[in-house]
């Protein structure tokens, strides 16, 4: 491989650069500077990743500064204040204390792209310590991080919805079953017993495999982004389930023959069929 191929695998094959993301000062109500520091780094702490780079505080709380009063919950300035710092995203962090021991928590992923928020994520917590306001901030500030990576992941590496059409199960075709019996014995009503559970069970087995592949639902993701398609797998369950039915009536039929006390010799087949079991022969 020559030096040039080489570089051009290097390149095609090199992660793509990390995109800019721009913190707000951490607003709330009756919150002390210290506190307000330990919000901003737990924030930084969890965001920070291979994919996403914070700019300076000291470089958006001037930016910050040179606009009006509620810049951070207008987008239209955040979009522009973006602009300025050339940050792909603008996170806003706000907790507010109502009491010493209170606290609620809302963390918002703004795209200025797009202009809107992509993410919301609040947790309020009553009767907390500051361990508790720590670790909140930070669960909430790892969300917020893979939503924005989960944003700017390519639509083509997006995972797509797929409509799974319901398969037509194989036609059901088993050799049927010849039972002969000769010799007279007391037990029709056993019989007939089992020719029941032995018709059930072949009539849940072909159910079973009817649904396979059929849509199962589509559960919301809790992290966001699009729902998880589920179908369902019953080609297992639906095959034992036919087979033990099949058997179970086969014994059935055994038994209500020789119950009949005939001297002649007595046949019978067994047919699964898609509307249950077909009992053929001479009775």
């Amino acid at each position: 491989m020559s030096f040039v191929s080489t570089a051009v695998l290097a390149l095609a094959f090199a992660p793509a650069d990390p995109e800019l993301v721009a913190v707000l000062p951490v607003e709330g109500v009756e919150m002390s500077e210290a506190r307000s520091s330990l919000v901003r780094q737990t924030v930084v702490t969890a965001l920070e990743s291979e994919k996403l780079v914070l700019i300076r505080e000291e470089h958006v709380a001037s930016a910050v500064q040179e606009r009006s009063a509620g810049c951070s919950g207008d987008a239209a300035c955040r979009t522009e204040l973006a602009r300025e710092l050339r940050a792909r995203f603008v996170v806003r962090v706000v907790v507010d204390e109502p009491k010493e021991s209170d606290f609620d928590v809302r963390i918002e992923a703004f795209d200025p792209i797009a202009s809107k928020v992509i993410a919301t994520f609040e947790e309020p917590c009553t009767i907390c310590s500051e361990a508790d306001l720590k670790r909140i901030v930070q669960e909430r500030s790892i969300d917020a991080r893979l939503a924005l990576e989960r944003h700017l992941a390519p639509l083509a590496e997006e995972p797509k919805v797929v409509q799974v059409q319901p398969l037509e199960p194989a036609p059901i075709e088993p050799p049927p079953v010849e039972i002969r019996m000769a010799k007279p014995s007391p037990l029709s009503l056993a019989g007939w017993g089992l020719v029941g559970a032995g018709a059930a069970a072949t009539v849940g087995g072909v159910v079973l495999l009817a649904l396979q592949g059929s849509n199962a639902g589509c559960p919301a993701d809790p992290r966001g982004g699009d729902c998880l398609p589920l179908v369902y797998r019953t080609v297992v369950p639906g095959s034992a389930t036919l087979a033990a039915g099949v058997v179970l009536a086969a014994t059935g039929v055994g038994l209500v023959f020789a119950g009949r006390k005939r001297e002649r010799a007595t046949t019978a087949r067994l047919l699964p069929t898609t509307n249950g079991l077909l009992v053929t022969g001479r009775f």
